[in-house]
C-alpha cells in the first residue's frame, strides 16, 4: 500500500474543510448547525466541524441545542430555566482552546430567553467558533433562541436544495447567511 494516500474527501469533508477555513480568515465566527432530516446528524456534523477548528489552532465553544440528552452536568436547559449560571453551563475540555455547553438537566429549553444571545455574545468574546447545534429544522427546532445573533446558519439537506422548506423557515427567522449542504449522494439515473 502506498503510505500518506488519503481516501478521496466527501462533500461534507470539503464543506468542513470550507467552513473552518472561512473561520480562520475571521469570516465567520458564530456557526449554527441545522438538518432537514434528524437532530443526530446536526450533532456528528458539528462534532466533526469542531475538529477541524481545535486541528487548526483555534478556540471553540460548541453548545448542544438539539440533543434532547439529560446529562449530570448543567447545561443550555438549565441556563435558559434560570436554574444555573453562565459558569456552571460552561465545561472547559482538556485542552483550553475547546468548552462545551451540554443539553442539561432539564427535559426541554424555554425558548422565552434572553440568557442564551447572552451566553453567545460572552463565549463569542473568548473563543475564536462558536458552533450551536440547534437539530432539526420545524416545531421542534431550537433554532428560533438563537435568531438575532449574527451567524452563518448551516443546513444539512437530504435534498440538497437552498430552496427547500426548512431553508425558507430559516430565511424567515431573520438568517441572512445560510449555507445548504446536501447530505445525500445524488441518486444516479442509470440502472
Amino acid at each position: 500500500a502506498i503510505t500518506g494516500h488519503r481516501p478521496p474527501a466527501t462533500p461534507i469533508d470539503t464543506e468542513i474543510e470550507a467552513l473552518a477555513a472561512s473561520v480562520l480568515a475571521r469570516l465567520d465566527r458564530v456557526i449554527l448547525v441545522a438538518s432537514d432530516h434528524n437532530a443526530q446528524e446536526s450533532l456528528d456534523f458539528a462534532e466533526r466541524l469542531t475538529a477541524a477548528f481545535v486541528d487548526n489552532g483555534q478556540s471553540v465553544a460548541e453548545i448542544d441545542a438539539a440533543s434532547g440528552q439529560q446529562g449530570i452536568e448543567l447545561g443550555l436547559t438549565d441556563l435558559c430555566a434560570e436554574g444555573a449560571e453562565f459558569g456552571d453551563v460552561v465545561h472547559r475540555g482538556a485542552d483550553d482552546r475547546f468548552a462545551f455547553v451540554p443539553w442539561g438537566q432539564g427535559t426541554r429549553l424555554n425558548r422565552n430567553t434572553e440568557r442564551v444571545a447572552t451566553l453567545v455574545e460572552a463565549l463569542s468574546d473568548i473563543y475564536e467558533a462558536i458552533v450551536i447545534v440547534t437539530g432539526r429544522v420545524g416545531m421542534t427546532s431550537s433554532l428560533p433562541l438563537f435568531t438575532g445573533i449574527e451567524g452563518k446558519c448551516v443546513l444539512l439537506s437530504s435534498a440538497g436544495t437552498s430552496n427547500s422548506a426548512e431553508a425558507r423557515e430559516i430565511a424567515a427567522l431573520g438568517f441572512s447567511d445560510i449555507r445548504v449542504i446536501a447530505t445525500a449522494e445524488p441518486q444516479s439515473e442509470v440502472a
